[in-house]
C-alpha cells in the first residue's frame, strides 16, 4: 500500500463527512482495504479519526486494529463498550490479541481478558507468559488440521470454511486420532500453462 492509496481514501472521505453525506462515507469506508482505513486514521486529526471508526462495518474493525500500531489499536479497543469489544477481541489474531493484551492496564487487561470465550483465555493465557519480545510471546495458536486419513477432497472440503482466515490456512498440520502432528501441508495456487 502507497500513500497515494491512504491520500485518495483521506481525500474522498473528507468532502462526505464535511457536507454530512454519511451514506457515501460509508459506502467509501465499506469498499476499502482494511490496512487501507487504518492508515487513513493514522493520518487524520482526533475528529476525523473519530467519524472514521463509526463508519467501519463491524466485522472489519478487528481486521482494522490489527493493521494499527499497538497504541492506537488499544486506545480504540479501550473506548468501546462491552458487547462490541468482545466481538471485536474475537476477530483478532491470538499474537496480536496478547500484544493488544499487554499493552491494557492491567484492570482493564483483567477485564478484557473475561470477556473472551474459554478457548480465547486459556491460549492468551499461555503466550502472556513469554516476555513480548522472544519467539513463545510472539506465537500464534491458530492454525488448522487435518486427519492423516482423510483424502485430499474431504480435507479441502473441511478447510472450505476457514478460507478467509489467512493466518489459520498458512499452518495446516496433519494429525493422527489423538491430535499428535505428522507432518504439515501447504496450500498453493498452480497456473495452468497454455
Amino acid at each position: 500500500m502507497d500513500d497515494t492509496e491512504t491520500a485518495c481514501l483521506t481525500d474522498q472521505l473528507r468532502p462526505a463527512l464535511e457536507s454530512g453525506d454519511a451514506e457515501a462515507a460509508r459506502a467509501l469506508v465499506a469498499e476499502a482495504h482494511p490496512a487501507d482505513i487504518a492508515s487513513a486514521y493514522e493520518a487524520g486529526d482526533a475528529n476525523f479519526c473519530a467519524e472514521l471508526l463509526t463508519l467501519v462495518p463491524e466485522d472489519s474493525l478487528a481486521e482494522v486494529l490489527t493493521q494499527l500500531p499497538l497504541a492506537d489499536a488499544e486506545e480504540i479497543l479501550l473506548a468501546m463498550e462491552d458487547p462490541l469489544l468482545a466481538r471485536v477481541l474475537a476477530g483478532i489474531p491470538d499474537d496480536i490479541l496478547v500484544d493488544v493484551l499487554q499493552e491494557m492496564p492491567a484492570t482493564r487487561r483483567g477485564h478484557a481478558f473475561h470477556l473472551l470465550s474459554e478457548d480465547r483465555r486459556r491460549a492468551a493465557h499461555k503466550l502472556l507468559h513469554f516476555p513480548e519480545d522472544s519467539a513463545g510471546g510472539r506465537m500464534t495458536t491458530a492454525f488448522a488440521s487435518v486427519l492423516e486419513d482423510v483424502t485430499v477432497r474431504e480435507a479441502i472440503r473441511g478447510l472450505r470454511g476457514l478460507k478467509d482466515e489467512a493466518e489459520i490456512l498458512s499452518r495446516i498440520y496433519v494429525v493422527d486420532q489423538e491430535g499428535l502432528i505428522l507432518g504439515k501441508v501447504r496450500l498453493r495456487a498452480h497456473r495452468r500453462h497454455q
